[in-house]
């Protein structure tokens, strides 16, 4: 997202923007698909939810929020009109750069990696107890069970592409596709991005 924002702030042409625009598009999708897994999976059960939707909340309140400072710096003329509303996008990247490396890894990418000690610590830390709590071992034979299910279990691409999934796939994966494509989907044909575009 950096380096796309340095981009579109630094733009003397409409081929940088374009360029900046689509890598700081990419790093933003990045991003936003990411942290909603990554709350998921260091966050106690009955707070997921809640922070999935603040997460969306906020995004939303960003989005307004850029719309709003971009009409007001569109009643100054010249280039500080359009590049400081560019370049404000910096202050959430610092947060981000600020914050990221004090972070838990996820309990789950790590028991996937073979770290399961590792695990248990930032699990016990997330929980506020010590990695031999019962409630501790017990979500990190969880997490195990369920990314051995799914080594096992996992349809490859081809599979996957030719439609092998389902109960004889026994993951329902090409389903939970469909859902995810369809719910982004119905997002962009409702139009939204002719008003923020």
């Amino acid at each position: 997202m950096s380096v796309g924002a340095l981009l579109q702030c630094t733009a003397f042409g409409v081929p940088q923007m374009i360029v900046g625009r689509i890598v700081a598009g990419i790093g933003n999708g990045i991003n936003t698909s990411t942290a909603p897994v990554w709350q998921g999976e260091t966050s106690k059960a009955s707070w997921r939810g809640k922070l999935v939707i603040i997460e969306m909340i906020m995004n939303i309140a960003g989005f307004s929020l850029s719309n709003w400072v971009t009409y007001g710096f569109s009643y100054i003329d010249g280039g500080v009109a359009w590049r400081v509303p560019l370049a404000l996008q910096f202050l959430f990247i610092i947060v981000l750069y600020g914050t990221v490396p004090w972070l838990p890894e996820s309990p789950r990418w790590l028991i996937s990696k073979g770290r399961v000690e590792e695990a248990n610590h930032i699990l016990a830390a997330l929980e506020s107890t010590t990695h031999d709590d019962p409630h501790i071992i017990a979500a990190s034979s969880e997490i195990q069970y369920a990314v051995d299910y799914e080594r096992q279990n996992s349809p490859s691409w081809g599979e996957l592409l030719r439609g092998k999934t389902g109960k004889e796939g026994g993951t329902c994966t090409m389903r939970r596709l469909f859902l995810g494509m369809g719910a982004q989907a119905m997002q962009q044909l409702g139009g939204i991005n002719v008003t923020s575009y």
